[in-house]
């Protein structure tokens, strides 16, 4: 955390926004492969599996993300 005082706000709002963005995107592609892929009949279970683990941990990292970034605007807010 000691980074984050030598860093203007500005640059870290732009690598949050950033962040947020090119999580959105994984979040998509991996949505769009567990509806077009994980969903077909003929799938193997354990490639289901890999396709469920992915969609869980990309859906935390948006998340977390999200957080962050919310936390990021309380803390700039409040000093």
């Amino acid at each position: 955390m000691r980074i984050l005082k030598y860093i203007d706000a500005k640059t870290l709002s732009r690598i949050n926004i950033s962040a947020l963005i090119i999580t959105a995107i994984c979040e998509v592609f991996v949505l769009y492969t567990f509806f077009t892929k994980g969903l077909s009949p003929d799938i193997e279970p354990w490639k289901y599996k890999v396709i469920i683990a992915g969609v869980v941990l990309v859906s935390l990292l948006f998340l977390m993300s999200l957080i962050f970034m919310v936390l990021f605007i309380v803390y700039r807010k409040s000093k």
